[in-house]
């Protein structure tokens, strides 16, 4: 038995109206096939400025 989706039919959805939705981004997302997952990423930390940044941040 097919499940209702979410969104309605002959509708149009800016990329805004998705944020407007009172579902949780998982069925958002499992609409088009997809499943979200969240995990921790590890990234490389600069201990140096690089000399064309350090008026930026320096």
């Amino acid at each position: 038995m097919p499940t209702q989706s979410i969104f309605q039919a002959n509708r149009r959805y800016s990329f805004s109206d998705y944020f407007n939705l009172p579902n949780p981004p998982e069925e958002i997302i499992a609409e088009w096939g997809y499943r979200l997952t969240l995990d921790n990423l590890s990234l490389p930390l600069a201990h140096t400025i690089e000399p064309q940044f350090s008026e930026v941040f320096g």
